[in-house]
């Protein structure tokens, strides 16, 4: 049965991934509402990040197709932390209530700098 990330057509594998992925370990915090209308908020750890969305472990996860809240912190250049911070829905959940979990969220991040908050466009997030 094929995954979320590739599909098999004539014995090849294809990227099905809108946006390329980098492996990066970086804090992030999320947020969603559970289903008694409460806001939950966690911490983790990214696994990897896009421009649209990321895969984040963390001891405890929203419910698949939840509406998030993504913060990551990232190390920019110049000593500069950088902030991505966007919206978007859980897409796939991994692991058990035995194991170390994680999900996968499809979120549009904007990045913004440490210094003073100002947007930053792709080449100077790098």
């Amino acid at each position: 049965m094929p995954n979320v990330s590739t599909a098999e057509s004539a014995g090849e594998m294809l990227e099905l991934r809108r946006s390329r992925r980098f492996p990066l370990s970086a804090p992030a915090f999320f947020c969603w509402m559970d289903g008694e209308g409460k806001m939950r908020e966690r911490p983790g750890i990214t696994r990897d990040v896009a421009m649209a969305g990321a895969f984040i472990v963390a001891d405890a996860v929203p419910p698949l197709y939840a509406a998030v809240s993504v913060d990551i912190y990232c190390p920019g250049s110049n000593g500069r932390m950088v902030e991505l911070h966007g919206e978007g829905k859980v897409t796939r959940i991994e692991g058990s209530t035995h194991t170390v979990s994680g999900f996968a969220a499809e979120v549009m991040f904007q990045a913004k700098s440490s210094d003073g908050g100002s947007e930053l466009g792709p080449r100077e997030v790098q």
